[in-house]
């Protein structure tokens, strides 16, 4: 009997750990129990918790790997073999896509460092939600942020129709007004739980948040994420390292359709770093460059890139995916460490911590090396913001 009872306080003991292990949800407002039609995510609940379960891990791999580069790289002796290719492949990543090279014999330490500093913050304030189960809000309108799946649970309102927000049930066109007294929905507004909307995007038949090649956008102004239908469906990051070949899988190919990648992505926009003194998540896409610099644009269609600009209003294609942010990284290292693929790109490749992904296919890491060689990018300091 009284081994019976302490199996049984183990398994619920270990019932509980496995329950509490879960990354919290409870943080933001989220529908789970109602469908995309009302912005709800009861179809992809359990996809929704694994990716974010899986971005916590995400993030904690990223902040283990800014403690151990900013620290001197190991001295190389025999026994310290796998300290030194563990620093080589978190440096190189960090290289790769932050544009930062290392003095390998330099202590960063403890000090203020320029731009460690800056991704360090961005990851810091994602770990804090996942530690606290707390998430911070930028307006004073709502209570909790919110996670939407899907924009169909968005109405519109014509500019003379009834307010659905407004419990007197006046016209929008009375409610909403700009400093000067217009209306400030001329032409109608979206509703979605007290948020109005209306973009360049957005039409009376469409709110124009998930729009096509959208997987996820994030409205900082109206404390919400929107994760679009073609994010739920793929193989978790996880599923993806574990598969991966070495010098055959790439980066991209396990981290380009992960749900937890887009969940990064998105949190690195709304815990943005250019929000330091205010808290304000305003991180955002740079316009994606090619391997001479040159700037990269979509056509008339925006379903292709050129670096030939097909008229003045075309609209810049942003980085996105691997060789994006490692081209960001090597013209402009003051805006890869300032937008938010690098960010999702960074903890993709320190939680398959299997390989060395800084050439984005899956490299192995020697289990003995007599003699490494530093790489060339990591023997000296070039970064200036």
């Amino acid at each position: 009997m009284v081994l019976r009872l302490c199996w049984q306080s183990v398994l619920a003991f270990l019932l509980l750990v496995a329950i509490t292990s879960a990354a919290d949800l409870n943080a933001w407002e989220v529908d789970l129990d109602t469908d995309d039609a009302a912005n709800g995510c009861k179809a992809h609940k359990d996809e929704l918790q694994t990716a974010y379960d899986e971005s916590a891990e995400m993030v904690k791999k990223a902040l283990e790997a800014i403690d151990v580069i900013k620290a001197k790289r190991p001295q190389r002796t025999r026994d310290s073999m796998e300290k030194v290719l563990d620093w080589d492949r978190r440096a190189r990543l960090f290289t790769s896509f932050f544009g930062v090279h290392f003095k390998p014999d330099e202590d960063l330490g403890g000090d203020s460092v320029e731009p460690f500093d800056t991704v360090e913050e961005v990851y810091r304030r994602m770990a804090r939600l996942f530690d606290t189960g707390r998430a911070k809000v930028y307006t004073n309108k709502f209570t909790k942020p919110a996670i939407a799946c899907g924009d169909q649970g968005w109405k519109f309102i014509e500019a003379e129709g009834e307010d659905i927000g407004d419990p007197a049930k006046r016209k929008l066109s009375e409610t909403k007004k700009t400093d000067t007294g217009d209306p400030e929905f001329p032409d109608g507004a979206w509703y979605w739980k007290n948020r109005y909307f209306m973009a360049p995007t957005s039409t009376p038949q469409s709110v124009g948040i998930c729009r096509p090649n959208v997987v996820g956008v994030t409205q900082v102004a109206f404390d919400m994420v929107t994760f679009c239908d073609s994010v739920w469906g793929n193989p978790t990051l996880e599923a993806g390292a574990d598969g991966a070949t070495a010098l055959s899988t790439k980066l991209d190919d396990i981290a380009r359709t992960a749900a937890s990648r887009t969940v990064i992505h998105e949190f690195a926009h709304f815990f943005g770093f250019g929000g330091f003194t205010t808290g304000a998540g305003d991180l955002p896409d740079h316009q994606a460059v090619n391997h001479e610099n040159r700037p990269i644009w979509l056509n008339a269609a925006g379903d292709a890139r050129t670096v030939n600009k097909p008229s003045d209003d075309a609209k810049p294609a942003l980085t996105y995916f691997f060789t994006d942010c490692v081209n960001l990284a090597h013209h402009h290292p003051e805006q890869a460490i300032n937008t938010a693929e690098t960010f999702a790109y960074y903890a993709a490749g320190m939680f398959a911590d299997q390989f060395d992904w800084s050439q984005n296919f899956a490299q192995v890491l020697p289990e003995a090396v007599s003699e490494p060689v530093l790489p060339r990018s990591l023997r000296a300091v070039v970064f200036s913001a």
